[in-house]
C-alpha cells in the first residue's frame, strides 16, 4: 500500500466515519462501510462474493469514498474520507475516454486492491467515470468518484412518533 493523497480536483465532500482499531487504512485507498460493526474499512477487506462482477456490485452498494488520512492498527479515531471528487488512481497501463466507467480492480486471489481501479462496461459495479481523456496509455487514471454512501446518517437509525390529537 502507499500513502498517497489521490484527491485532484472539485470539492471533496469530506466524511468522517467510525473505524474498527483492527483496521489498517492508508490515505488513498478505496474504502466501503461493513454496517454490522460499523466502521469503514480498504476495499481489500471486502468479502469476496462469486466473481469479479458480483463483488464490485456489492461494493458499490457499501462505497465509502478515497480515504484522506490513514489509520494504522489500534487506533480508534475516526477517519476523514472524500466522498466526492476527482482521483489520481493507479491502474493497468491503459488508454482512457472521457466517461468510460471504473470499478475496484481484482487482486491476487479473491479480493480487491485498495488503491487501483479497473475499466468496466457495467454500471452496476462502477464508482465513478474518467475525468480526463489518457490517449497515450497510462498507469494512473483521473476519475470522479462518488460515494453512494455520502448522504447517509452514519451508523445508527432512531425512530421519531408524532401524535396528532384532533
Amino acid at each position: 500500500m502507499s500513502d498517497v493523497m489521490r484527491h485532484r480536483t472539485e470539492y471533496e465532500q469530506a466524511r468522517y466515519w467510525p473505524v474498527a482499531s483492527a483496521s489498517v487504512i492508508e490515505r488513498g485507498d478505496l474504502t466501503w462501510f461493513d454496517r454490522s460493526v460499523p466502521s469503514v474499512k480498504a476495499a481489500s477487506d471486502f468479502t469476496w462474493d462469486t466473481d469479479l462482477e458480483t463483488t464490485q456490485r456489492g461494493f458499490k452498494k457499501l462505497y465509502a469514498g478515497v480515504a484522506a488520512q490513514k489509520s494504522d492498527s489500534g487506533d480508534t479515531d475516526e477517519l476523514r474520507t472524500d466522498t466526492d471528487g476527482v482521483f489520481a488512481m493507479i491502474c493497468a497501463s491503459a488508454t482512457w475516454e472521457v466517461g468510460d466507467k471504473v470499478a475496484p480492480a481484482k487482486a491476487a486471489g479473491n479480493a480487491l486492491k485498495d488503491q487501483t481501479v479497473v475499466a468496466t462496461n457495467r454500471v452496476t459495479g462502477a464508482i465513478g467515470r474518467v475525468a480526463y481523456r489518457e490517449a497515450s496509455a497510462k498507469v494512473e487514471v483521473r476519475a470522479k468518484l462518488e460515494s453512494t454512501l455520502q448522504s447517509l446518517t452514519c451508523c445508527f437509525t432512531t425512530t421519531t412518533t408524532t401524535t396528532t390529537t384532533v
